[in-house]
């Protein structure tokens, strides 16, 4: 999203419009199916490097086995809940 600062030349309304796009443009790629991991951190630093992580750690899934899957959600403070 965008930062906006509004002129003395500027149009309020032309403004309104374009945060409303920014806002459902970002609400669009908002996966809310109710799964998935929800992250939070302290700085955008910390936040951008769990996210790089979840990614890396993600990927490693796709061809590992029950064993390494579970390694991966132990390393993220969390248990395996699933079956096979």
């Amino acid at each position: 999203m965008q930062a906006y600062v509004l002129g003395e030349e500027d149009d309020i309304e032309d403004l309104k419009d374009e945060v409303t796009s920014d806002i459902t443009s970002v609400l669009g790629r908002v996966n809310k199916s109710g799964e998935g991991v929800c992250v939070q951190a302290s700085t955008l630093g910390s936040l951008e490097a769990l996210l790089e992580f979840l990614k890396v750690c993600v990927q490693s899934l796709v061809q590992s086995t029950a064993y390494e899957y579970e390694d991966c959600l132990c390393r993220l403070g969390m248990e395996w809940r699933g079956g096979a």
